[in-house]
Formats: structure tokens, sequence, C-alpha cells
């Protein structure tokens, strides 16, 4: 037998779940493994596996490889207990019966594969049925972490393939695949404009549309009007922050903003949320009027 051996360090407690397809032969998922010593390729795995075959017979099952062998039969929870110094399976009861679960395997096609180990208790699941739950309470050689690894059995010829392979940590919140998204930072409070009788002459509805078309990085006119509830007919209007007079916000990109159209409006004073989920925009071109200075108020 031989494996892909995932570089991603040990595997402790954690869930895996991840898609399948087998056309002939048999293979399986290992965990918390171990490299097998001696003469060998350096890609030979020990440890707990998550069996599944073309046949009918063992999908489902937890082996051992190179491990004490079968260690869960499919349908049934065990436990892995020694006596006497001598390894034992202790059936605890059946959980199904293996021909069911058989039925609920697809053949030559794409199953889903979950497998959870939490402490020493390991459970297996084909398309959201339990095949089996073992118990390792064998002190002397259960395993609390290792090494994850793909395996392709030995034997006539086969196809095997792995997609959507997904692992969490037990204890973190965040699952592990071979895409890694940043999260995106907190974006800053907008500015408080002031107040509609501070502001003198405002720019018109065009010019500031334009403006903010412009910022966004060329979003079209037509997007801006649209983002701020503005007729593509309307050139003059007033869109302002929620006020309790107001009728309730539209949630646009998280933020709350609410519009108030007017054709006599003298010009357009907004706050505009995210336009691609990254602009906040506030006109710099209305400015409160500048105070005057000490020196200024000396003078007659």
């Amino acid at each position: 037998n031989t494996f892909i051996i995932w570089k991603g360090g040990e595997t402790g407690d954690f869930e895996l779940k991840l898609q399948y397809k087998i056309v002939g032969g048999n293979s399986g998922i290992q965990y918390r493994s171990f490299k097998l010593p001696g003469k060998n390729d350096g890609w030979r795995i020990g440890g707990y596996q998550a069996d599944f075959e073309a046949g009918n017979t063992y999908s489902g099952i937890v082996y051992g490889e190179a491990f004490r062998g079968i260690l869960c039969n499919r349908g049934l929870k065990t436990e892995l207990i020694r006596q006497g110094g001598k390894f034992q399976v202790k059936t605890i009861k059946r959980l199904g019966d293996s021909k069911q679960i058989q039925s609920k395997i697809k053949k030559e096609d794409w199953n889903d594969y979950h497998i959870s180990a939490n402490g020493f208790h390991l459970i297996h699941r084909i398309n959201g049925v339990v095949t089996a739950d073992c118990t390792d309470k064998d002190a002397k050689q259960r395993r609390a972490k290792g090494l994850l690894a793909l395996q392709l059995h030995a034997g006539p010829p086969m196809t095997v393939q792995f997609r959507n392979i997904r692992i969490k940590r037990l204890g973190s919140k965040k699952a592990v695949s071979r895409f890694s998204f940043p999260e995106l930072p907190s974006l800053p409070e907008l500015p408080t404009l002031p107040s509609v009788s501070s502001l003198g002459d405002l720019p018109s509805a065009d010019e500031t549309v334009n403006r903010v078309s412009e910022e966004a990085g060329g979003v079209t006119t037509e997007a801006v009007r649209t983002f701020l509830g503005l007729p593509l007919d309307v050139h003059d209007a007033v869109v302002e922050k929620p006020t309790k007079r107001n009728l309730p916000p539209t949630t646009v990109g998280g933020d709350a903003i609410r519009t108030v159209r007017s054709t006599r409006a003298r010009g357009l004073r907004f706050l505009a949320t995210p336009l691609r989920n990254a602009i906040r925009f506030a006109d710099e071109s209305i400015q409160q009027p500048k105070k005057k200075s000490r020196a200024d108020r000396r003078r007659p």
C-alpha cells in the first residue's frame, strides 16, 4: 500500500469531511497515523483508517492499518480494551444493518465521508449515515494525534478520487482547506456632515454623482444613482442620514441609509455605504464654515 501524506502537521481532535469516488479496488483515509519504521519508500503509513472499497463489505469501518486490524465493523458500536495483557474488540451494540448501510453508498460515484475524532471516541459516517462508532480504551496502543493521509491499496487496477477535503480542529472556530481567506478589516465610522443651514450653496446632484463615480474607480453614474435611490431624471436631491422622523432605512452592504428626494432641492448631500464592499464616501467639498481665529476676532 502507498499513501499521500498531508504536510499540514499532526491532527488530534478534529472533524474531517471529504468526497470520494472509487472504481475497483480498496482505499481509505488515515488519521492519527504514523510512518512505518523499517526499509520502505517512506510513504508507508500505519494507524486508524476510515475504510472504503468498490466491494460491499468494508466501506465505513474503522480499520487499524498495521495497527491491530479491524477495530469496528460496519453497523456496530465497539470498545477497544486490553484484558490480561491481551487486546480485544468488545461489541457494545448494533447501530444498523450492514447491508442496509451499503445500500446508501453509491457505486462508482461521489460519496460524502465524515470522520469525527474527539478524545478517543471515533465516529464514521457515509452520506449522513453512521457506519461505525468506536471508543479506544486500549491505553497501551491508542493514539491521541498523528498524521493524515489518503491510501491507494495494493491490488488490481483501480481509480480512487478525492475532492472537497475540509478539516476542522475541535476547539477551533476555523476550518482548514486548501484556500485561505483573510478576515476583512472593520471600516471606520463615517464623519458627521454639517446641517443644511450651515452648508451654503451645495453642488448639484449631477456634479456629486459624477464625483462618486470617479472616487469609486469608474462605477457608472447609473449605478451610483441606483445606489442612492435617485431616478435617472432627477438631478437635484437630498440624501440624508437616518432620523426618527424618516421612514425605515434601506440596508445596503451592512449599513443603513435613507434617501429623501426633492426636485426643488438646491443640491445633493449624502453618506454612501460601500459601492464595492470597500468604499465609504463623504463629500469632501461640503465643509463646516471656517471658524475665525483669535486674531481675526480682535480686528475692527
